[in-house]
């Protein structure tokens, strides 16, 4: 592309290539809504990252990645092992994420959560970080 790409990299025509830490973290705080298809290893840091910035979000989980987060837990102390537990363990991690059906093929079940002014989440420091 065009222009001054600044510290965010170069344009390929589907976006800007972000190079570095301070300018992903730059475009994390401007941006106003986070959103993940299927972002797989990714899903419960973006959640977690929207959730402590009171940023609303849409995100359609997939993969659950069980072998490499093994510390994710369910409220009722069960491990993370299946689709329905991922979904189950992104609903838990706020009282007001809701759910919905996207008319897609493949996984489609969209979380999303409107957000809020005050940036806080009372129950994000409540379990591991999803490592």
């Amino acid at each position: 592309g065009g222009g001054d790409e600044g510290d965010r990299g170069g344009e390929d025509g589907d976006g800007i290539e972000v190079r570095d830490a301070d300018a992903a973290l730059e475009i994390l705080r401007e941006c106003s809504v986070v959103v993940g298809l299927h972002p797989d290893q990714a899903a419960g840091p973006m959640v977690d990252f929207a959730l402590a910035s009171g940023k609303p979000f849409a995100c359609v989980p997939c993969c659950v990645y069980s072998q490499q987060f093994t510390r994710r837990r369910l409220a009722s102390g069960k491990a993370v092992s299946s689709y329905a537990d991922l979904v189950r363990f992104l609903r838990e991690k706020h009282p007001a994420i809701q759910q919905s059906a996207l008319d897609i093929e493949g996984k489609n079940l969209v979380l999303w959560w409107p957000g809020n002014t005050a940036g806080s989440n009372p129950r994000l420091g409540a379990s591991p970080p999803d490592t």
